[in-house]
């Protein structure tokens, strides 16, 4: 008796622990976006609320865009980020800043994760 309870509670956790990895990736993730170009991501108007910024989706599958939603740029150490979060792996993110003169728009881009290499000098790292 005690070893069909064990059994029936591990099959209980198994399927808890599928449903919360299955909420995870439904639920989308948090992107870090670095506002380009650096003139736009310096600009004070970031600290002080000046600037408004929106982001849409595009869904990579049908090219359908969502409505634009309202964003809120932080200023970090190397210039103005934004953070999104619920982002699922076949969005494309468009974004577009007005700092009250200038409206700035980007095309509609995949998440794309930069990675830059130096060179090492012979013998390892």
């Amino acid at each position: 008796m005690a070893v069909h309870v064990i059994i029936a509670l591990a099959v209980i956790v198994a399927k808890l622990w599928q449903t919360g990895d299955i909420w995870k990736m439904q639920s989308g993730q948090t992107v870090k976006i670095s506002i380009m170009p650096e003139a736009l991501a310096q600009h004070p108007g970031h600290a002080s609320g000046q600037i408004q910024c929106q982001y849409r989706y595009m869904f990579r599958s049908t090219g359908t865009l969502t409505d634009w939603q309202p964003a809120i740029t932080i200023p970090e150490g190397g210039g103005a980020v934004v953070y999104l979060d619920g982002v699922q792996d076949d969005y494309l993110i468009q974004m577009q800043i007005d700092d009250g003169q200038t409206q700035w728009i980007s095309p509609v881009s995949p998440q794309l994760i930069i990675i830059e290499f130096s060179p090492v000098p012979a013998g390892g790292a």
